[in-house]
């Protein structure tokens, strides 16, 4: 499990630009698949999860993003991770603020089959990162 992190702790870092002074803020949510249940995960990720992402990076709330599909095991049952980047403390400080403005103009998540996140999904942990460079 700890090799997996810090693959991933690497995989964010290598986003940086080298040689430029960057402190970004990264947090990455593990999440499972409940059995039964990936093509309504999936459908829920790429129609909101994503939607929002690319219109926070639209609106500069966010530096970047990233969804990663993966295999569960026995030491790492996750299926998914979720990584959102903030380009500097303001950013993530902001974002609740920032998202439930996006999220105003929805009219709620868009599922496959009806079927709640409460039932498809659960989020093992969450980890959050500060990238500094100088």
């Amino acid at each position: 499990m700890a090799k997996i992190i810090t693959s991933f702790v690497i995989l964010l870092l290598s986003f940086n630009v080298f040689g430029k002074d960057t402190v970004k803020i990264s947090t990455m949510d593990f999440i499972q698949i409940q059995q039964g249940y990936k093509a309504e995960a999936l459908f829920f990720y790429k129609n909101n999860w994503k939607v929002f992402r690319k219109e926070a990076m639209e609106n500069n709330y966010i530096d970047s993003f990233l969804f990663v599909e993966t295999e569960a095991t026995k030491d790492a049952p996750f299926h998914i991770v979720l990584i959102t980047t903030y380009k500097d403390s303001y950013q993530f400080q902001e974002r609740e603020k920032n998202f439930a403005k996006l999220m105003q103009t929805s009219n709620g998540p868009k599922l496959l089959n009806s079927v709640s996140p409460k039932v498809f999904r659960k989020k093992l942990f969450s980890k959050q990162k500060t990238n500094s460079f100088n």
